[in-house]
């Protein structure tokens, strides 16, 4: 099993989220993320010294190794606009999956993905 970490402009997460649905994928987690990459200088905005940077949404999956190439090609194309600071996509293992009720251990967790490649 792989995390899959998306980080992208708010502008693109319907583009992204469709792009996903139409590859079967369904369980997405979104929250907002704010990150300094002193490479887009020109999204920066100085308020009394306090470096304002533009909110990024951060989508999480969790998916099985066969689908990472396939999500990270899709994923790319949906969220490029060819402006500098589109994001990052950053990939990582997970070695298990546990339940928050009752502490076992759930090595076929992620069955119920009705993935229609």
């Amino acid at each position: 099993m792989k995390k899959v970490e998306i980080f992208i402009k708010p502008e693109k997460v319907r583009d992204v989220c469709e792009a996903l649905h139409d590859m079967g994928i369904h369980g997405i987690t979104l929250s907002e993320s704010r990150f300094i990459d002193n490479t887009i200088e020109g999204e920066f905005e100085k308020l009394d010294d306090k470096i304002i940077v533009p909110p990024k949404i951060a989508l999480v999956l969790t998916l099985p190794s066969s689908l990472v190439e396939a999500v990270t090609v899709t994923v790319q194309s949906a969220m490029k606009t060819g402006i500098p600071g589109d994001g990052r996509i950053t990939i990582s293992s997970i070695e298990k999956v546990m339940d928050a009720g009752d502490g076992e251990i759930d090595e076929n967790m992620f069955q119920w993905y009705q993935l229609t490649k």
